[in-house]
Parts: C-alpha cells; structure tokens; sequence
C-alpha cells in the first residue's frame, strides 16, 4: 500500500461523497410527506442492550441465507440505531476450515458496545455474556460516506483515517438449530458483543502490516498475535470487508470503526486481568469480574 495519494482513486471517492450528499440532502427544501402506511416507524431511543440472536435451520442453508437473515435480525434489533461499526470473523484459514467455510465473514458492531480505554483498566462482567471469547485486533475508522463498492484495494487509504488497538470481545452463545457452524455463525452476526478501542493513531504514521501484539492474563503470557495473520494484509482484509459489507446493502458512515479480525487465536474470556500490548499503538489492560 502507497502512502501517496494516487490521483484517479481520490478524485473518485470525493465524486461519490459529493454526489451521495446531494441524493441525501434532495433538490427541494419542501418536505416530502409520506401516506402513514409508508412512513418509516420512529427510531428508538435509550441505551441499547444487545440481543440474544438464535439461528433457524433455514436461515444456515448457505452463506446468502445466513447473510439475509443477519441483514434482517440487525436491521429490526437496532429499531433505527446505527451501527457503530463493523467487523470480520474466521479471518484466518485455520478458522475457516474449522467451520467449514472458504473465505472470512463480516458482522455488524452493535450500538454502544465499544468501550474505551482511558490510559487505567477497562472493566467488563462475564455475567453479560453466555460464552464469551476475547481476540486482539486491529480497528480503523472510517473518515468519509461509502455507499458503494471500492475499485481498487488502493482507495482502501482514503477511507480510513485512524488505528487503533483493540480487543474484541465476541458471544459465541446463541442458540442454533444446525450448531455452530460457518453459516449459523454468519447468520448470528458473527458473535458480536462488545469491544474495547485504544488510543488511535493516523493510519499515515504507523506501518500497518508490522504490528504485533502479545496477551497477557494475571501476568502470564498466553497469546501472540500479528497482523499479517489477517488475510495476509490488513488494507486486503479493510477492501474485502468494506465491499462485503457495502454487496449486504450497509452504507458506510464517517466515524464508524472496521475490526479486521483476530491477531492471533480467539481465547476464552476468563475472570481476571487481561493485557493487551501492540508495538507501535501502545496497550488495552482489561478486568473481567
């Protein structure tokens, strides 16, 4: 990946950008009413507690039903809401095999569920999980409207402006009538639960694909993690995920944040403190009571 701004790519985004704000801001300032039988219903408000999903057998059949029913499932549970972001799942071949899949998958990151870290611990219950998990990961922030697919794996660059270090924190506990396999997985948004960010960094300043992390637990070492383990390249694994997620029907959103997956092997989350230390972004310290 250049970091020179190549021209043409550039030129593209800000065309889509800038027509997408006039599609969305309309030609009249009337406003238009709908029959009430067209009106969208009315967003929720409050504090979003994210749900339990299960998974029919129907829904498993193949990727493009378990996709359309997480499409469906994420859609009636945020009532309105946005996403606060995004993430892949089984980015690694090993976790494909395991669950019979070819390729990664991609999942929506609920509203308020990303929880940061302040410089001191980051606190969590496992009460609030049925089988939780913890990865290390990579996130990156959206800077700009994508409503449509990228063309080049280089305008990767130009959506995303910010890294930062993270630990995911998935629910492998829901209910599915085929099991856990790759597509009840897929049909289950891919486990999502919470995340915890670090402090970002501009993505201009730091050698993506260099980062390593290592995973401590009560001070003992248990995992290590690298970026290249992410599709072998995590600006790859930002172009595959944004047009997965665009080809689904999502528009991406400025300040939404892209977790690319597991830097190492997913862990059972156990009571405890967790440290998450990453070369070059600095380190997440994490208390499960």
């Amino acid at each position: 990946m250049e970091n020179g701004f190549r021209g043409v790519g550039r030129r593209r985004l800000l065309l889509i950008g800038a027509l997408t704000t006039v599609l969305l801001t309309g030609c009249s300032t009337a406003p238009i009413l709908l029959p009430p039988a067209q009106q969208a219903p009315a967003k929720a408000s409050g504090p979003f507690e994210p749900p339990q999903l299960s998974v029919a057998a129907n829904e498993a059949n193949n990727l493009a039903a378990a996709y359309g029913a997480q499409k469906r499932k994420v859609d009636s549970a945020l009532m309105g809401r946005a996403p606060s972001g995004f993430k892949a799942g089984l980015t690694t071949l090993a976790g494909q095999q395991r669950f019979g899949l070819r390729g990664p998958v991609a999942g929506v990151l609920w509203p308020d569920t990303g929880l940061i870290f302040n410089g001191d611990i980051t606190e969590v219950n496992r009460s609030s999980f049925r089988k939780p998990m913890l990865e290390m990961e990579l996130a990156f922030k959206i800077n700009t409207l994508i409503p449509e697919q990228l063309a080049d794996v280089s305008e990767v660059q130009y959506v995303v402006s910010e890294i930062m270090p993270a630990v995911e924190l998935p629910d492998l506990g829901f209910d599915s009538e085929v099991g856990i396999t790759g597509e009840a997985i897929v049909a289950a948004n891919v486990g999502a639960r919470y995340y915890v960010l670090g402090a970002p960094l501009s993505v201009d300043g730091v050698d993506v694909n260099a980062v390593r992390a290592r995973l401590h637990h009560d001070g003992k070492f248990i995992e290590r993690g690298e970026a290249t383990q992410v599709m072998g390249n995590q600006w790859r694994a930002l172009f595959w995920m944004i047009n997965t997620l665009v080809e689904q029907g999502w528009v991406l959103q400025p300040g939404q944040v892209l977790l690319t997956g597991a830097m190492g092997e997913m862990t059972p989350l156990e009571a405890g403190i967790y440290e998450a230390r990453f070369s070059g972004l600095g380190e997440i310290r994490l208390q499960v009571n």
